[in-house]
């Protein structure tokens, strides 16, 4: 019984520690989508204003 109790514990902290390494992952992944994110943003405020710009450049 003993055993079980102690391969029920290496279990448990092997599932932990994967658990944990998956948080981690998805952390960087988030991260890295944040940083797309805020890119795409910029490009877009970008872009607005040169379409104003150009827009304004119409003759109508």
């Amino acid at each position: 019984m003993n055993c079980r109790r102690v391969d029920y514990y290496d279990q448990l902290e092997i599932g932990i520690a994967e658990m944990e390494a998956t948080i981690e992952r998805l952390r960087t992944e988030i991260n890295e989508l944040m940083e797309i994110k805020n890119a795409l943003f910029q490009l877009n405020g970008f872009l607005k204003r040169e379409l104003k710009e150009l827009i304004e450049d119409l003759p109508f």
